[in-house]
């Protein structure tokens, strides 16, 4: 009996123990969220004014850390981890999920090949797809490729909306990509999942006979914004492993969010919501996330777009578009800038446009003027 109270000390330990393994079990997410506040897209020097940065951020992939190393080594610097949030994220119909086999048909035009929902992802978001639109007969030469990132915000639009396939009729293959909208994380996310699309399609171009060095980054509104961060950031890093992109093409696109005008100051609008605040309140976090703050020597061959229209109805002043190319330009890029009257501003896309001659010959002079013909 003198060995009771020992027993009972025992017990009681064992019981404590087993108690806190098993919050901790509990505690611990099922699907190992992945931690994407590491990246900035800020580089050294740059003058911003301090605010606090986003507490939202959806959290990234392990194999991007290499990436970030190597933008880190060369001049791109990293913040310090932000806080999780309390709240969860709202993910409704956009719940992560197993990605599906990608489904392969043909188009209402048949001299087009289909392949969709094409995950970059494994285990991703339901947006973390592409579609891969391919000349009907097979290429005797692997494909340059446009890489097409949607609008029309942060928030809505899809990979659906491709408006550039016609450019299969010219010889090059399109990616139409998809991303998560704000609705389920805040920038950079958004950045990230366009980086891992092009990568996933350089590092699989074989697959599809795509040449890996003759990509071209495109994309309208908020895609736009998208596809000039991943050119310049793209084309910051001196990888010899890896292609630089060959140019990107911009249309309407926001370019510096903090002078984007009072409207979009606003809690609730589009570019407030992409940075997780008001763009005032969170000025370093805009900053960051726009274009004219990442321009460097190293920048790609740019062909900007611009669809002008009254003042009291463009969501994007036309102004982003003049100092992002004389930005360029100040830097030693190549910058061509085209503005399409308020006529043409409701399709500036299409195969018949005033944009297509354009952007035709920009490809040309971006993949050489043979193209994939």
């Amino acid at each position: 009996m003198r060995f009771q109270p020992l027993v009972i000390v025992v017990a009681v330990v064992g019981a404590v123990a087993f108690v806190g393994v098993a919050v901790a079990l509990a505690a611990e997410p099922d699907d190992c969220p992945r931690d994407l506040s590491g990246l900035a897209l800020t580089r050294p020097g740059d003058a911003t004014a301090s605010a606090a940065a986003p507490a939202e951020i959806e959290r990234p992939m392990s194999r991007r850390a290499a990436r970030r190393a190597r933008r880190a080594a060369n001049g791109w610097r990293t913040i310090a981890p932000r806080a999780e949030s309390a709240e969860p994220f709202q993910r409704g119909i956009d719940e992560p999920r197993v990605a599906e086999d990608a489904a392969e048909s043909v188009t209402d035009r048949p001299r087009i090949r289909r392949i969709r929902d094409i995950p970059y992802v494994e285990r991703g978001h339901a947006r973390q797809r592409f579609d891969l639109f391919l000349p009907g007969r097979q290429a005797s030469e692997p494909l340059p490729l446009v890489v097409w990132i949607h609008g029309t915000t942060w928030r809505d639009g899809s990979k659906d909306d491709c408006p550039v396939t016609w450019l299969v009729d010219k010889g090059y293959a399109v990616a139409s990509v998809g991303y998560r909208l704000t609705d389920t994380a805040v920038f950079p996310a958004q950045f990230e999942d366009c980086l891992e699309a092009v990568d996933h399609l350089q590092t699989n171009a074989g697959t599809w006979n795509l040449d890996p060095s003759r990509f071209v980054i495109a994309g309208s509104a908020a895609g736009g914004h998208l596809a000039a961060l991943v050119g310049l950031a793209e084309n910051h890093v001196v990888d010899p492993a890896r292609p630089r992109v060959c140019g990107v093409c911009v249309v309407s696109a926001p370019t510096l969010l903090t002078t984007l005008g009072p409207t979009q100051d606003r809690a609730g609008s589009p570019a407030s919501l992409l940075v997780g605040g008001p763009l005032p309140e969170f000025r370093e976090a805009a900053q960051r996330a726009s274009p004219l703050t990442h321009i460097s020597s190293h920048a790609p061959p740019f062909l900007i777009i611009h669809a002008k229209v009254n003042d009291g109805d463009a969501a994007v002043p036309i102004e982003q578009s003049r100092q992002f190319d004389e930005a360029l330009r100040a830097a030693g890029a190549k910058s061509s800038l085209v503005v399409i009257d308020r006529q043409a501003a409701k399709s500036p896309l299409t195969a018949d446009s005033l944009a297509a001659g354009p952007i035709v010959e920009f490809l040309e002079r971006s993949f050489g003027r043979s193209g994939g013909r």
